[in-house]
């Protein structure tokens, strides 16, 4: 299943549970590029990119 990026909830990559919420609200034009997402299942930290296609891909966050 793919992440729509106007989605309140996602699928987590790493625990593949559907816990995942943005820090900020969804807009109207739907997830922004970086916007930081926190799974409430596993703990995961990760950037979304919102796809051409309308789907989100999610990167983890680099720790310095």
């Amino acid at each position: 299943m793919k992440n729509n990026s106007h989605d309140k909830v996602f699928t987590c990559p790493k625990c593949t549970n559907k816990a995942l919420y943005p820090i900020e609200e969804v807009g109207v034009i739907g997830i922004g590029y970086k916007d930081i997402c926190i799974c409430e299942e596993c703990g995961a930290e990760l950037y979304a990119r919102p796809q051409y296609d309308g789907t989100v891909q999610f990167e983890e966050i680099e720790e310095e």
